[in-house]
């Protein structure tokens, strides 16, 4: 699936290239029309189900109903610790980026983020509510890095001062080393969009931790202040 993943993103991002002209006879719409086609293709692949962008919410109760989550939570009770039972809403439960990286892996969940950050700015900027469902999709896959370090807050509140670095963000490790599988470039911007969709619909909790990694990418690696001061404005409206 990771292949599969990988090929569906680069497809897409192939057909967004040509979205700026009428190359293959095809007007630009019809190319954006395609990259999405392709681009839900690789999210559909890392969950190796259809129509993920349609039924991520189950799909997420399904991984907090785990074998995996299901032990964590007898460890908690055993240790004297708070049951974390599933939430109403699956994405506002802190065990559910830790699942994701676990059972998915640190890059696919990344690259399945940053693809949902494309849809939502290149395919869904007409629809207001299927941009936000993209975005809170796409919150958990963003904090699949901050659950490899017991260092970062779980609290999505705890995101209003906290800022990561990108040593600490990824676990030392980088993702960046092959900028055609996944760039910084490419990161920042997602996290961004998608920052935004979520601060202009009212769900600035939920924006907080992406805000959060865009800003210690910012100015950590990316070393662009106009990035971070946009990431520290966004924060401020999320407040």
């Amino acid at each position: 699936s990771g292949l599969l993943q990988q090929c569906l993103t680069e497809l897409g991002d192939l057909c967004l290239a040509n979205s700026g002209s009428h190359s293959e006879g095809l007007p630009p719409q019809a190319h954006l029309d395609k990259a999405g086609k392709a681009w839900r293709g690789s999210v559909d692949a890392v969950f190796s189900t259809l129509d993920a962008l349609d039924t991520w919410e189950p799909l997420y109760r399904t991984f907090l109903a785990s074998e995996a989550a299901q032990g964590s939570w007898a460890r908690q009770q055993q240790a004297g610790g708070k049951s974390a039972q599933p939430t109403v809403d699956p994405t506002l439960n802190p065990q559910l980026p830790g699942l994701l990286v676990e059972a998915k892996g640190l890059l696919p969940c990344l690259l399945a983020a940053a693809t949902l950050g494309k849809l939502a700015k290149y395919t869904l900027a007409r629809d207001r509510k299927k941009r936000l469902s993209v975005a809170l999709m796409a919150g958990p896959l963003w904090r699949t890095p901050l659950a490899l370090d017991l260092a970062h807050p779980t609290r999505l509140c705890d995101y209003a001062l906290y800022t990561p670095s990108p040593a600490t963000l990824f676990a030392g490790a980088l993702p960046f080393g092959d900028p055609l599988r996944l760039s910084a470039a490419a990161v920042v911007s997602a996290l961004e969009h998608l920052g935004r969709v979520l601060v202009g619909q009212g769900e600035g909790l939920r924006a907080l931790p992406l805000l959060a990694v865009l800003e210690g990418l910012a100015g950590g690696h990316c070393l662009d202040p106009k990035l971070t001061l946009k990431a520290r404005l966004l924060r401020g409206d999320a407040l």
